[in-house]
């Protein structure tokens, strides 16, 4: 949830007492990916937000023609990717275009870091637990991925 990197006063993600800490790199344009410096937020408050966040994006796809990717999918996918959410949306004239240029307010892609994620991920045991009965399982689902074990 990038967002909330970005923005960890605004969400009031911030560890505080009795919430379990869990450190997440603060998305400073001065530093590249891996070295962002780390930041304390409460793994609690994360993962309330990510379970607010989703509730109201299922809630428009009940509404609209909608699909969830997930990142790793449109990252090391993008054709697959595009002709999925082309179907969703039947869009008839869509042609990939294998195009990657640079994005407003977003680094150049980098597919090595993000082959590499799982080094910069260090989930305990009771990260894991907490994230288990904290996060909703509809969204979880929804979203294509499974939970953490």
């Amino acid at each position: 949830m990038r967002q909330s990197f970005d923005l960890i006063d605004y969400y009031d993600l911030r560890y505080e007492p009795g919430h379990t800490v869990i450190e997440i790199a603060y998305d400073d344009e001065h530093h590249p990916l891996p070295d962002r410096p780390l930041v304390p937020v409460s793994l609690e408050k994360l993962c309330d937000h990510y379970n607010r966040y989703h509730r109201f994006w299922m809630l428009q796809a009940k509404n609209w023609p909608f699909v969830a990717v997930m990142h790793s999918r449109a990252a090391f996918e993008p054709e697959a990717t595009l002709t999925m959410i082309a179907e969703v949306f039947d869009l008839a004239s869509y042609r990939f275009v294998p195009v990657i240029g640079p994005v407003a307010g977003s680094e150049p892609f980098k597919a090595e870091l993000y082959r590499n994620l799982d080094a910069f991920t260090h989930l305990r045991p009771n990260h894991i637990d907490i994230i288990n009965r904290r996060m909703d399982a509809d969204i979880v689902a929804f979203l294509g991925y499974e939970r953490p074990t």
